[in-house]
Parts: C-alpha cells; structure tokens; sequence
C-alpha cells in the first residue's frame, strides 16, 4: 500500500487499516508510530486518531516502559472488518510446506493448523467463494527442491522443549551425536531454537559453564522436570544468533569482503549478516563488513560466489579457503572421467 503525506492522508484503505492495528495491538499505538507507519505529519496522526475516536472509540493508555500515551479500540471486538484474501490462506500453506520440506513436521503443523482454524471461521458462503482461488493458487505455489539432507524432528520432542522453554523448567535430553552410537543424557536449561540448513536447541549447560547448540534431530527424548531454573536476563536469543555467521558459535572476527564490480548489484541484494555495513569502491566493486564467528561456514558459503569475491579479511579465513581448494584439488584434480 503506497501511502504519502498528500491531501488524501484520510484516505478509506489507511484508516481501515488503522483501525485493525489499533484492534490487534494490545499495548495501543503512539502518535508517533502512527506517523511513521502512514507516512504523516504527528497533526494528520492526531486527525486520523480522532476519526477512528469518533466511529469507533479509542482508549488511552500510559505506558510504564517509555511513559508514552497509547491508543486502542475501547471494544476490540469489531466485526467484518478484516476479510482473509485467497492469497492470504494460500501463502500459509507455502510456508507450511515450506516448513515440511525443512524437516520442521511441527512448524508445519501448527500452520495447517491455522489454516483450519482461519477458514472454520469464514461464513460458508465466503469460504465456498475462495475456496478454488486457494486451491489454484496453492498448486502454484512450487516449493523449490534444495540439495542436502532433510533433518528428522521428533515432534513430541519440540513441544516438550516448548513446554520447558514457556515454564522455565530444566530438562533432560537424550542425545546422540552425529557418529556415536552411544545415548548420552544432559540436565540443561533450554532457551530457545536455531532454525537453519541444520536446526538445533539453544540451552545452558552448568557442567560445560555456557550456552551449547544440541542438534535437534539428534535428540531422542526429552524429560520435563519439576525443577526450575532463573532466565538470565541478560541473554538475548537474537544477539547470540549475530555472534555467529550460521549456527557455529566461536569468537567473532571482523570480516571484510570484496564482491567484484560484475557482481556486486547481485551481491548489494544479500543479507549477509544483521549488522553488516555495504562500501562502494572507485571501481564499481562492493566491500561488505560485518563482525561474526564461523569461518567454516563463511567459507562454505564463499565457495558459490567462485572468484567473484575476494576476503579481505580475517588472513585466517582467506588460509582456511586455500586449504579447503587444496583437499578438493588433490581428491580430484587428477581424474579424468
């Protein structure tokens, strides 16, 4: 939706959507945000405010956190504003099969679930309407085949560990590493998941004295204890996520990189890293820096780029490249076929 700051601010579409914000929201929305979202002036937010007030009612709230004023409906409960839209049922599903092909069986799950749930809850003669422009737009919908292995998730092992996760209790998994055969049984404090190519739990370990990855397809069961744990307040899921380029957790180095001139347009569209900073050189070459651990899987990822790049730094980077091209070259570079 495309939305200025022109004579028509009190346009029919930005205030229906406003007032589903305002609807959905159950801390309320600041001026500010108002402003920032629609593209206005604070006066025109105000104005728009007070429509909304007028036809529906707005109540005002104080936050503890920032003292800002925030507004919501008095009576969230308006109906037959918000229609669900063919496309909008169509990519739940997507993404559930997605979510499938990932190895996530729960994730997928819990979206069919929803799809359900969200179509139970149009009248029959809405749901007959958008029914075949759901299935058409499902079957084309392709979900793109990706090389590798697809990782096997216990479903009843995800939804112990959410249960854990919600209640801050410890847990005991059992776990078998990748090529062991013997179960091994860890007492941890579990805080969250890191989904990727690979999917693992993020937990804290007393004995090892720090966070610890533990693959998820590797953990056999899970037990819930009674026992409780204090969060660390301090620990954001997020931030322990950025330390890292994947999932490999080990000290971050500063890394630079130099996409040459015929790909850096291609390269500039890549989120390399949440922090990462974009330079353009004299040359049309693009210097991408970013500050993260993992070099194995920073090397692993430069590999699909060829000789289109260049790292800058860290030295040890550019050596474990050179390493890895010289195992590759002596397995095959003298085969013929």
């Amino acid at each position: 939706m495309s939305r200025g700051d022109g004579p028509r601010y009190l346009r029919l579409e930005d205030l229906l959507d406003l007032v589903l914000r305002l609807q959905a929201s159950t801390l309320g929305l600041t001026l500010d945000e108002i402003a920032q979202e629609y593209g206005v002036s604070r006066r025109k937010a105000e104005r728009m405010r007070d429509a909304i007030d007028r036809v529906f009612g707005l109540e005002a709230l104080q936050s503890d956190i920032d003292r800002k004023k925030r507004w919501r409906l008095r009576d969230r409960r308006v109906p037959q504003l918000a229609h669900l839209t063919a496309a909008e049922i169509g990519a739940l599903e997507a993404a559930a099969r997605l979510a499938g092909q990932d190895g996530r069986k729960d994730h997928a799950a819990l979206l069919h679930g929803l799809r359900l749930k969200l179509e139970a809850a149009l009248r029959p003669e809405v749901a007959m309407r958008l029914a075949p422009d759901v299935e058409a737009l499902v079957e084309a919908e392709g979900v793109a085949m990706r090389a590798g292995p697809r990782p096997s998730i216990r479903l009843e092992v995800v939804d112990a560990l959410r249960e854990a996760i919600l209640a801050r209790r410890k847990v005991r998994v059992h776990h078998r590493a990748r090529g062991r055969q013997e179960l091994r049984i860890h007492k941890i404090h579990p805080y969250g998941f890191l989904f990727g190519s690979r999917h693992y739990l993020v937990a804290w370990s007393r004995p090892a004295g720090r966070y610890l990855l533990y693959a998820l397809p590797a953990i056999e069961r899970v037990e819930v204890l009674e026992e409780a744990y204090d969060a660390d307040p301090d620990f954001d899921l997020r931030r322990f996520a950025e330390n890292s380029f994947g999932v490999f957790q080990e000290p971050p180095v500063e890394a630079v990189w130099r996409f040459r001139p015929d790909v850096a347009p291609e390269a500039r569209k890549f989120r390399f890293h949440p922090r990462q900073e974009m330079e353009e050189e004299p040359d049309g070459s693009l210097l991408v820096r970013f500050r993260a651990g993992g070099l194995l899987e920073m090397a692993w990822h430069l590999f699909t780029w060829g000789a289109s790049v260049e790292v800058v730094a860290p030295l040890r980077l550019r050596e474990l490249l050179v390493r890895l091209l010289e195992e590759a070259l002596a397995s095959h570079g003298g085969r013929t076929a």
